[in-house]
């Protein structure tokens, strides 16, 4: 599917596209989709098993020589949340019980046969045990859908299972072309984007750190949480109708008029859909979100006579990008401005 089809937008609930391998002899073949899905991975946290006493504590009798890591967490990285219609306090309780994931304090002692080092390092190979690696390598050189064979100690009683390898998802899209889309919005000469990694590089090594530019480490690597995106302010395309907020940049967007959208199309469809007086765009630099807001207000009326203006002083075809645009709003073709998308809007509620 093309790279638009693979963002979070259009996550759906099959992210291997259906693909399963079959195993003929030794030789591993994959039927399916070609589109490779992602890199696979066991969906967990880890801690290293370093003190004999945190050992002793989980059922490791055994002087602390031997391996085993301790699994501190579960990743849901998963299209939508691991199950619909339970709250996610739940939802830890049912992944544990399932029969076939890791449970948080289970210690992961090997991974199809490979003893797993107390600092979450395998050998390198049988005729290089001295050289170690991460564990990870006996999970990404697996394809997604490939089931491991597992061995865990649970509650002191050694367990195996039967894990299948799934792809992590971010809520910041990592690879270009893939699962991170070029997508924006431009309100008042306000431009929004979804926070991606390609998007943080372009900036980082451009802009330089002397720029300013923040650092978004603590929020990037999060889990993805379905279709949610974190909206980001880039820049501002200086006009006379954003007079004031000319310097503001690389803000996360809080909430729009009141409301938080979900993500770069929710705000679109919020923006069409607004019958107010004001545009209001709440913001906050990284991890400052709950004491310095910083309010970005635009008059509608302004808003709406600026747009050709702006748009044309910068030579931008439209005023979002294609995937941005709700397909409630899409009518054969894509508008190419907030005002033919706002009469749609409001042609599709009389």
């Amino acid at each position: 599917p093309p790279p638009a089809e693979r963002s979070s937008l259009n996550v759906t609930d099959e992210p291997c596209g259906g693909m399963k391998e079959v195993a003929a002899g030794d030789a591993v073949g994959i039927e399916g989709p070609k589109m490779v899905p992602g890199i696979a991975a066991v969906d967990a946290y880890t801690q290293n098993l370093e003190s004999n006493a945190l050992r002793r504590r989980l059922g490791l009798d055994d002087d602390g020589i031997g391996g085993g890591v301790r699994v501190s967490g579960l990743w849901y990285s998963t299209p939508r949340l691991p199950f619909e219609g339970v709250e996610p306090a739940q939802t830890m309780e049912i992944r544990e019980n399932d029969g076939s994931s890791v449970c948080r304090d289970d210690v992961l002692l090997k991974v199809d046969g490979i003893e797993v080092g107390q600092d979450g390092t395998v050998p390198l190979s049988s005729v290089r045990p001295d050289e170690r690696i991460s564990k990870s390598h006996l999970f990404t050189r697996r394809r997604v859908g490939h089931v491991l064979d597992i061995e865990v100690l649970r509650d002191g009683k050694p367990v195996t299972l039967r894990h299948k390898l799934t792809p992590l998802r971010y809520v910041c899209p990592v690879h270009d072309q893939f699962d991170a889309h070029p997508s924006y919005v431009v309100c008042g000469g306000c431009i929004f984007v979804p926070m991606s990694w390609p998007w943080i590089s372009a900036h980082k090594y451009s802009d330089g750190w002397e720029s300013g530019f923040p650092s978004f480490n603590a929020i990037s690597s999060l889990p993805a949480q379905g279709s949610k995106q974190i909206i980001v302010l880039s820049g501002i395309l200086a006009d006379e109708v954003n007079v004031g907020f000319h310097n503001k940049k690389w803000l996360i967007l809080k909430s729009f008029n009141g409301e938080k959208p979900t993500n770069i199309r929710d705000l679109v469809r919020r923006i069409a859909t607004c019958k107010d007086k004001y545009l209001e765009f709440r913001l906050h630099a990284v991890n400052q979100e709950d004491y310095n807001e910083q309010l970005i207000c635009l008059e509608m009326d302004d808003v709406k006579k600026a747009e050709e203006r702006i748009l044309k002083q910068h030579m931008i075809a439209s005023f979002c990008s294609e995937d941005a645009i709700p397909p409630e709003y899409k009518n054969g073709d894509d508008a190419k401005t907030m005002v033919e998308l706002l009469e749609r809007a409001a042609a599709g509620k009389e």
